[in-house]
């Protein structure tokens, strides 16, 4: 499964992150660097964040007219540590519309694996 960008676009005070998400039958992957939403110069380093389907409660897909919103929850605070703008073991990471369909087999893949279906590869 190809990885798909997102963006959280309050990961701070006047800040933004941008990344790619990815799914590999176990656990969910985070690749991301935070920049300020000004101008863009001032970022973190990249950071990688590793959530075992284990630690996922629901995954949502919500479809807006321009773009799609992937919502996570989680049974630990642990889990989401580090993600901007997490809060209570959810976050929620904004994709591209025209990644939508990439987006609905990414959640189907964890959903199966969540319900002890097929492993996703």
């Amino acid at each position: 499964m190809s990885p798909l960008p997102f963006t959280i676009p309050f990961a701070g005070w006047l800040a933004k992150a941008d990344g790619l998400l990815r799914f590999d039958g176990t656990a969910l992957l985070l690749e991301f660097e935070s920049r300020d939403a000004l101008v863009g110069l001032l970022k973190t380093d990249l950071r990688e964040i590793r959530i075992p389907v284990a630690e996922i409660n629901a995954i949502e897909l919500n479809k807006g007219l321009f773009s799609t919103t992937l919502e996570v929850q989680t049974s630990t605070l642990r889990a989401t540590r580090g993600i901007p703008a997490s809060s209570h073991g959810k976050f929620a990471l904004t994709l591209s519309r025209t990644d939508r369909p990439s987006a609905e087999m990414l959640v189907a893949a964890m959903r199966a694996v969540m319900t002890g279906g097929p492993r996703a590869a």
